[in-house]
């Protein structure tokens, strides 16, 4: 893939969006239900300069409640680039921007 062509990403229920104002406990806890909900797709879209941050302590709570709810599992996140189209607020002026999502990957540590 070339620099210059970033896939847009679309949004599925198994999206976690977070900003930098996210409450890392919420998004951990959104992103359990959808596991519980056996989604097969989870993952943590970081939108915004203080994103990356509170993805980072999200998806350490989300690890934490996987390996105690299900012993034999363990969760590793995939970093991907893509972009999405975000709407100013006060001017409503739509804009393309970039996005980190970080994919979840479950995999069971016992055969």
């Amino acid at each position: 893939m070339s620099a210059s062509f970033i896939p847009t990403y679309d949004p599925h229920p198994g999206t976690v969006r977070i900003k930098g104002d996210t409450l890392p406990r919420y998004a951990a806890n959104s992103a359990f239900h959808c596991f519980l909900m056996q989604m097969e797709l989870i993952e943590f879209t970081c939108i915004g300069a203080n994103a990356g941050q509170q993805a980072m302590k999200s998806m350490g709570l989300f690890m934490m409640m996987v390996e105690k709810e299900r012993p034999g599992y363990s969760v590793a996140f995939r970093p991907l680039r893509f972009s999405t189209q975000t709407e100013d607020p006060q001017t409503m002026e739509r804009k393309m921007k970039d996005i980190t999502v970080w994919r979840t990957v479950l995999f069971a540590l016992q055969p």
